[in-house]
C-alpha cells in the first residue's frame, strides 16, 4: 500500500533527528560517523573516517575505537578559564631557564612534550596557591597569543615561547565534567566489547584533511 507524503515525512524526521543527536555527542562510535557520511571527518579527523569505514565491513576485524569530537575541544575552549598573569609568569621564568641550543635537549624528540606537561601542572598549582579566580576564558587567551605572534615579527625562539605558553594553558585547566564523563564512558564501552575491564589502548590524532594530497601533519601533533 503507498504511503501518503504527510506518512513518509513521520517516517523520516526521527531519522533527521537521529543525525542531529550524533552531531551533538563529545565521543562517536564507528557506526556514528558512517551514518553522518564524510561531514563527520570534520568533527573526528581523517584517521577516524577511515577507521570507521573498515570498521563497518563484514569480514575484517578492524580496532575496538572510540573518536572524541572536536566538540569535545571547543567545550574545553570555551568552558574553562586561566589566569592569563600566572600562565605568562610561570612560562616566562620556567622558558628562561632553558638553553634551546643545547644539543641534548635538541637531540631529546620527547623534551618539549615533557616541559609544557610539566609547566601546565606548575601553572594550575600556582594559580590554586594565590586564590585568585581565573578570569579569562582559555579560548580568549589563546587567541590573544596567536594573534600576537600574527602581528610582530618574530624569531622562532618567540614562536616556540608562544607555542609553549598556549600548549600550558590548555593543559592547566581541568577537563570540563561532560567531556570527563563522555572519555570515561567511551573507555568503559571499549572494555565492555572486548570482555575485560582493563583494555590497553593507543591515543591518536586525527586531523581533518590530514596526509591528503593538500595537507600533511605526519610528526606535527602530540598524543
Amino acid at each position: 500500500m503507498a504511503k501518503s507524503p504527510a506518512a513518509k515525512t513521520a517516517q523520516a524526521k526521527p531519522k533527521a533527528d537521529s543525525v542531529d543527536l550524533i552531531q551533538k555527542k563529545l565521543v562517536l562510535t564507528g557506526a556514528d560517523i558512517v551514518s553522518l557520511g564524510p561531514e563527520a571527518e570534520l568533527l573526528v579527523g581523517g584517521k577516524n573516517y577511515n577507521t570507521a569505514l573498515i570498521s563497518q565491513i563484514e569480514g575484517i576485524q578492524a580496532p575496538y575505537f572510540r573518536a572524541i569530537s572536536s566538540l569535545a575541544f571547543h567545550r574545553l575552549l570555551d568552558e574553562t578559564k586561566v589566569n592569563g598573569r600566572v600562565v605568562r609568569s610561570v612560562v616566562d621564568k620556567e622558558y628562561g631557564r632553558i638553553d634551546w641550543n643545547d644539543p641534548e635537549i635538541n637531540q631529546d624528540p620527547d623534551f618539549l612534550q615533557k616541559f609544557v606537561r610539566q609547566l601546565g601542572k606548575q601553572i594550575h598549582e600556582a594559580a590554586k596557591a594565590e586564590g585568585e579566580q581565573a578570569h579569562t576564558k582559555l579560548r580568549t587567551f589563546i587567541n590573544n597569543i596567536v594573534e600576537g605572534f600574527a602581528t610582530s615579527p618574530e624569531g622562532i625562539d618567540q614562536l616556540r615561547k608562544r607555542s609553549v605558553m598556549v600548549q600550558a594553558a590548555i593543559l592547566s585547566v581541568d577537563v570540563p565534567a561532560e567531556v570527563d564523563e563522555a572519555v570515561r564512558g567511551a573507555y568503559k564501552a571499549i572494555c565492555e566489547e572486548n570482555g575485560d575491564d582493563m583494555t590497553p589502548v593507543a591515543v591518536r590524532s586525527s586531523a581533518a584533511g590530514e596526509d591528503s594530497r593538500k595537507k600533511a601533519f605526519a610528526g606535527l601533533q602530540d598524543t
